[in-house]
């Protein structure tokens, strides 16, 4: 799947390293400051000659090839101004995945929940883990069993996924997996 990555190049390092992975097939890099992204881009054997300024936005999307383009902003940016930028350059909304603020420290309450588990998975009997739905849904409290629910609001089948996966794997999830009540739906 080919990427092209919108965002500040103060948002870049993390964006690559944290937010998305490195080795996934990016055709661009459209930034603010170019050169600032050069810098990093090269430390980390990126190619360099798929970043582009901001206001060649529009080109990138006319004339390079790609299946989604990510935007991530971060609070000085904005919420919609990376995002309505790549709109009105005519960004097909088909295409389009629109990140805010992943670098804040309240996006790491999941990491968090995870650690939790890892420590007390001896305690845990029920997971969940979903989008909005899940998050805001599930009242802990009525239930039989001890449950801790990993929903986040926005969160994808994905990720949604991999955190199944995570709990449900002996190594990283403590070995409960077989303890675990757990119904798909």
């Amino acid at each position: 799947m080919k990427i092209l990555l919108v965002t500040t190049s103060a948002t870049l390092p993390f964006a690559l390293t944290t937010a998305l992975n490195p080795k996934n097939d990016y055709c661009a890099f459209v930034v603010d400051e170019v050169n600032t992204a050069k810098d990093f881009v090269k430390k980390s054997g990126l190619p360099e000659n798929i970043i582009f300024p901001l206001y060649e936005l529009k080109n990138c999307i006319d004339e390079i090839y790609f299946d989604v383009l990510i935007s991530i902003s971060d609070f000085y940016t904005g919420y919609n101004d990376l995002a309505n930028y790549a709109q009105r350059c005519g960004c097909p909304q088909n295409k389009f995945i629109h990140l805010y603020m992943l670098n804040q420290p309240k996006n790491f309450v999941l990491e968090r929940a995870l650690r939790y588990y890892e420590e007390h998975s001896a305690e845990i009997e029920i997971f969940a883990t979903g989008n909005s739905h899940t998050c805001m849904g599930l009242d802990a409290t009525k239930f039989k069993y001890k449950l801790l629910n990993f929903g986040r609001s926005s969160q994808d089948l994905y990720y949604s996924y991999q955190i199944a996966k995570r709990v449900l794997t002996p190594k990283t999830g403590g070995g409960r997996q077989n303890s675990l009540r757990y119904n798909w739906y």
